[in-house]
Parts: C-alpha cells; structure tokens; sequence
C-alpha cells in the first residue's frame, strides 16, 4: 500500500511539473518603445534626469537610453532652465535657484522629433532628515530615516542612497613581477593598492506616507540591509541618504511602480496594473509616455559604520605562498599567483617570496571584479513595463 501511494504522488508531482508552461507575453509593436522619464526637478541644486525607452521582453538584456534630446525646465513665469546631455540617457542642470511661489514642469524634444511636457507642479519644501539610524537585526545591519514635518504639510515622502565602503587589500604589495623579474614597487603605489573604495547607487524604490497618523512623522523607515557578512561592512561603511517630498499622486504613481516592478510573481502578488503619470506626448497625443515630474527641495544626510561597530565577519579566504626564486616562474605563469614581498632586499640576496592571487594584494582588482558583476546584474534587470 506505502509503494502504491508513494507511485501516485510521484505522478501526481510529475503531472504538476508538466503543466507548467513557459509564458510569452504577444507584445504588438505600439505597446514598447514608451519614452520613460526618470528624475525630479531640484529647485534649489542640480536636476539629473534620466530618458530611455521601455522594452520587450525580449531586450530585457539591454538597456536603452534616450538620446540627443532636448530638455528644459520652464516656469508658469515663461522662464526657461536648460538641462543638458551628460551621456548615456543622463540630462544634469546647472544648480538651480527657483522661485518657491512658482510653478513649474518639464519639456523634453526628442530627436525624433518627439515633444513631450509634464503639468506644472508646485514645488514643495522638503523638511530635514531628523536621523539616519542602523540596528543588529537578523544577523546583518538594517538601516532606517526618520523625519518629521511640525507644519504637517509634506505627508509623502521619497528617499534615494548612494553607498560608499572603504575594502582593503590582504597583504600590502611591496614588489611587482615584471618580464620574469622582481623589482621594488614606488613607494607612491602601495598606498594605492591597499586602500579603495565602492559606491553604489539605490536600485528599489523607497517611499512612505504619514497621511494615516495625527502628525506628520515618519519613524523607522527602511533603507538598506547589509548582512553582516558582506564586504561592505569589513572595514568601514558610509550610506547618504537624500529625501524629497511628493504629493499625494506622485506617491500613488511610486506604490503602483514599486509594486509592479517588485513583485515576485507569485500567485499572491497583485496583478500589474496600468502606470500613468503627468507627463505627455503632446506631438501625438495617443502616445504613452511613464514617469512622473515632481518640483522639490532636496535634504540628504550621511552616516558611516565601522567594522568594529558591529562587529562585520567579513572574510576574503586570502592566503599566502612562500616560494623560493627558482619556484617563483612556476606559480607566477602555471598557478596564477603574483608576488607582493620577499625575503631580503639589495643589496642582500633574495632567499624567497610571498605569493597571493590578484585580487588578495590589489583592491583595484577588486574593484574591477565588482563593477564587471554591476554591469550583469544591471543588464539582466527587468526593464519591461507591463501595460494592459
């Protein structure tokens, strides 16, 4: 009876996996290639906007940028700012010093020949960050904002991050292999090797609402969490964080996208919906364009964590080979291994050599190594946005 039972749940589960079907989302070609906007004008400091277009499925491995168009800022007041190419779909403003009492919105020309403008908007003044807070929690390091507006005007909030952690070479590199030699490195370039740093931007969406409470203010909200295992905290950390304010439909437009573009596609989530936003196509107006312009004061805030602070178990698994000279060929050219010291400098003969791979005596290598795997991780970001 246990076989016979045992046979049937194995067909049951064999079943199951064969109804599953991979799925093909039949996309016409008039429901991609959306000009998406993505940026807010900062009324008191540079505006950075970033143009590209929507994708397919399909193209998911390929980011595509807006390029060689124009874009301003203009004013109720018909004054007109420029925001000018910085490459790669990036538009950067001089600093900018408006006028509280106007409002304001955002014209962008395609070269195309595309003509696409946001509504005005009012601009909002963002109130100061009270705090950037981190607590243990769940074997890692998770990050909170606060902030409080006493006038209870702001209500909706959005926060960006740009992360920056210090990594360190195992060993400090002392000497360099070059045409099967060993020679002393400039004293100038160890420093250089040892010390380096990462910065990463935010990649989710991070927003939060005080509409539901008496007082605007928002406690505890969540940034970033580190586990307490990861590079970022095995030397020293520093997060800044930049807060702006929204209004109520910019909120909602940020829930919709967060939640479309955050969903594991489980049978729980919500179905994707439709994103609209205030910007529009008025050269043809049946054309859809995602993003929505919001006209804001900028706050921003930083912190730093030390390894110590936490006590950060981060580990490389470096280790180190000693060799003698009639060695060093072998492991240099057959084991990969490059030399950082040695026993015995000139005039004293050389009785041997410290050997480690690459990356254990150049954080450049490191570096490398990490903005080579940003580059997959971003290019297999899904860029699709769903509308049905």
């Amino acid at each position: 009876m246990r076989r016979i039972l045992i046979t049937v749940l194995i067909i049951i589960g064999l079943a199951w996996a064969g109804c599953k079907e991979p799925f093909d989302a039949k996309l016409g070609p008039g429901q991609t290639n959306f000009l998406v906007v993505e940026g807010f004008i900062n009324t008191a400091g540079q505006t950075t906007i970033n143009l590209s277009r929507s994708l397919s499925l399909k193209e998911r491995a390929n980011i595509k940028p807006e390029l060689n168009a124009q874009v301003t800022v203009t004013g109720e007041d018909n004054s007109v700012y420029n925001v000018k190419p910085a490459g790669n779909g990036t538009y950067v403003s001089d600093v900018l010093n408006l006028r509280s009492t106007q409002k304001y919105r955002l014209r962008i020309k395609t070269a195309s020949g595309g003509d696409y403008l946001s509504d005005f908007t009012a601009v909002m003044q963002t109130p100061p960050i009270d705090s950037i807070n981190w607590k243990l929690q769940n074997n890692g390091v998770q990050i909170f904002a606060n902030t409080h507006d006493p006038q209870n005007n702001t209500r909706y909030y959005k926060w960006e991050y740009e992360e920056t952690w210090e990594i360190n070479s195992s060993y400090s590199n002392y000497v360099k292999y070059v045409n099967g030699r060993v020679i002393p490195r400039d004293l100038s370039e160890i420093p250089k090797l040892f010390y380096c740093w990462k910065t990463q931007n935010f990649t989710s969406i991070l927003v939060g609402s005080s509409a539901q409470l008496t007082n605007d203010v928002i406690n505890l909200a969540p940034m970033v969490f580190i586990p307490i295992e990861s590079e970022k905290l095995g030397v020293r950390y520093s997060i800044l964080v930049r807060q702006v304010s929204l209004d109520r439909p910019a909120y909602q437009f940020y829930q919709l996208m967060k939640s479309n573009t955050e969903a594991l596609g489980s049978v729980f989530d919500p179905l994707p919906s439709e994103i609209t936003g205030n910007i529009h196509c008025v050269s043809n107006p049946s054309e859809k364009v995602i993003g929505y312009v919001t006209a804001s004061t900028v706050v921003q805030k930083r912190i730093f964590i030390s390894r110590s602070d936490v006590a950060g178990k981060y580990a490389n698994d470096c280790q180190s080979t000693y060799v003698k000279p009639d060695s060093l060929k072998f492991y240099v050219e057959m084991a990969g291994l490059l030399p950082y010291d040695q026993d015995g400098y000139a005039p004293a003969p050389v009785s041997g050599y410290y050997l480690s791979f690459p990356s254990c005596i150049s954080c450049l290598i490191l570096l490398s190594q990490f903005f080579q795997f940003l580059q997959l991780f971003f290019t297999q970001v899904i860029c699709d946005v769903f509308i049905f």
